[in-house]
């Protein structure tokens, strides 16, 4: 939840920061080539990793791997209503299909409704608990996907008062946290109905429980981060300022860990060990697909597509080329 309220701060921030009005192009030119390379890597290589744990070319689920290329994966022995499973078992893939789709009704929103202003918040919320609703009478990807996106939006809206005021205050934040409560609340009743009524056991990391562990993190989050903005995030620096040096290989980090790991698992070393090894291999090819490749991908598409680079996009590649953190 943490990376959802983030990445709605960033998509927002680096899109429409400062009265911008992102065009279709550019934007989705952008989000395809920032997910879709590294991804299908991660697709092929947990394949691969497959095929060296059974010591034979495993058939491939084609069906599965085309509702991954199309984002519909999820994690189904977590949630109902999921139509494929991760593909390769790489299970952290499921919070890219939400990504993916959140971006795509950030554009539509903020395309068609520019004019509407703060009472975008009110759109997403009532869309995400209707969503919510929905999927408990009739469980889909859909509607559980839509249910998530005030989550996302949460991030959005802190960017929307940060680009305007230059801070984040409750006071201009309270009715985004009063619909994650609002939907705290559904989430709960279903949880007691289901457990009374239906007589089904509460697991705190499944369906319903998950849903709501998932809304209340939203809100922890939100909470605890306009109070940090109003201490002028004291301490960020000793407490995660380390990672810094992170910020250009996460997502490589994120998408191609989980197979090796689990492939590594099979020698029996220790927890330690397998850290050690998953690391020692996962940075360095994350640091090939996200600094080296990614770059020659970005410069690659702004020729193809005729897109003149941004401040933002030149930013970027300062730091990627930059030999220690800013």
């Amino acid at each position: 939840m943490a990376f959802f309220l983030v990445s709605g701060f960033v998509i927002y921030y680096s899109s429409c920061g400062g009265g911008r009005q992102p065009t279709a192009k550019r934007y989705f030119v952008s989000r395809i080539r920032r997910i879709y390379p590294i991804f299908c890597f991660a697709l092929l290589s947990g394949y691969l990793l497959q095929c060296l744990t059974a010591r034979e070319f495993v058939h491939p689920d084609w069906v599965q791997l085309a509702g991954n290329l199309l984002m519909l994966q999820d994690n189904g022995y977590l949630k109902s209503g999921v139509w494929f499973g991760c593909f390769g078992g790489n299970g952290p893939l499921w919070s890219l299909s939400y990504e993916v789709w959140f971006y795509i009704l950030f554009f539509l929103v903020i395309r068609l409704s520019l004019k509407q202003g703060n009472g975008l918040r009110h759109v997403v919320g009532a869309a995400s608990l209707i969503a919510a609703v929905l999927f408990c009478a009739v469980p889909n990807a859909i509607a559980l996907y839509l249910s998530y996106f005030i989550t996302w939006w949460s991030g959005v809206e802190l960017a929307r008062e940060f680009d305007r005021r230059g801070h984040m205050t409750f006071k201009q934040q309270w009715p985004v946290i009063l619909w994650l409560i609002v939907l705290a609340g559904w989430w709960t009743g279903v949880t007691l109905y289901r457990h009374w009524h239906l007589k089904q056991a509460l697991l705190f990391g499944v369906e319903p429980v998950l849903q709501l562990r998932h809304v209340c993190a939203a809100i922890a989050l939100m909470v605890l981060g306009i109070a940090w903005a109003k201490a002028r995030f004291v301490g960020f620096r000793p407490l995660l300022g380390w990672g810094v040096w992170m910020a250009p290989i996460s997502y490589g980090l994120y998408v191609l860990h989980y197979p090796l790991l689990i492939y590594l698992e099979n020698f029996g070393h220790s927890a330690l060990v397998n850290f050690a090894l998953t690391s020692a291999i996962v940075i360095p090819l994350a640091y090939l697909l996200e600094v080296v490749l990614q770059k020659q991908i970005n410069l690659a598409t702004d020729r193809f597509f005729g897109l003149r680079q941004t401040p933002a996009a030149r930013r970027v590649s300062e730091l990627h080329d930059a030999p220690t953190p800013p």
